[in-house]
């Protein structure tokens, strides 16, 4: 089976246990809104030891469960238009070797890694609840999706980490329903907190920061310039802009 490659559009939100999806069906241009349907989602994502994907805004993953199991690369657009609402998505099949990246997505991103090796990074177990919304003669819109995440970095330093979030993906729907969801959100009295954030780094891939090499001091060196502080909360030891899992 050959990759499938497409544009994906969609926005996330980052919301706390307490927060309450608005009417749905009250979104302009909906006219239903299918019962919500659970999902069990598993992924493992790859990168390089030193990060270069998550560099790069770059996620790549195995996932099984939902409607789309198998192999994701997920990708910037590199185009205007919807500008980080959307990204370009690259599919193959799960394979049968868990760890085996398929040679067609190590390819696409060869210039990036080299000859360095992909490895599993972090592990996403997500349970989803998704919102199918429909307009004229029954054509999808868009889908909202309800996600309660457990994260567990990868490697010799394992760190656990929950979250939940929200996300709404186009599909035949138009842009002007991104905007229409974020006002909802914003407005209903009901969602305890809704905290925009950029599709371009999903919260599946804020990965955890690059450890740079160790330098000692030279005597007499004194270092200049100001600290910084992270001002955002780390995901799993991630680096989290907080701006899909």
């Amino acid at each position: 089976m050959n990759a499938v490659d497409f544009s994906e559009v969609e926005r996330k939100y980052d919301v706390d246990a307490a927060s309450v999806l608005p009417p749905l069906h009250e979104l302009p241009g909906v006219t239903w809104v299918d019962a919500p349907v659970d999902q069990s989602l598993d992924a493992v994502y790859f990168d390089t030891a030193d990060l270069t994907l998550a560099a790069h805004r770059i996620t790549l993953r195995r996932r099984t469960g939902g409607d789309d199991a198998g192999w994701h690369l997920k990708l910037p657009s590199g185009v205007d238009g919807r500008g980080p609402d959307e990204r370009r998505e690259v599919h193959e099949p799960l394979g049968s070797d868990p760890e085996l990246v398929p040679a067609g997505l190590q390819q696409r991103v060869r210039v990036l890694v080299r000859d360095r090796v992909l490895v599993p990074v972090v592990r996403l177990r997500n349970h989803r609840i998704v919102h199918v919304l429909r307009g004229d003669n029954g054509a999808v819109l868009a889908e909202v999706c309800d996600d309660s995440v457990l994260a567990d970095r990868l490697g010799v330093d394992p760190l656990r980490q929950e979250w939940r979030e929200w996300e709404i993906e186009l599909v035949d729907g138009a842009p002007e329903l991104l905007d229409a969801v974020a006002e909802a959100f914003a407005a209903g009295e009901s969602v305890a907190q809704a905290t925009p954030r950029s599709s371009a780094v999903p919260s599946a891939t804020a990965f955890p920061q690059p450890r740079r090499p160790h330098r000692r001091r030279r005597p007499g060196r004194v270092r200049r310039g100001p600290c910084c502080s992270p001002t955002s909360t780390p995901r799993c030891g991630y680096s989290s802009t907080r701006t899909r899992s």
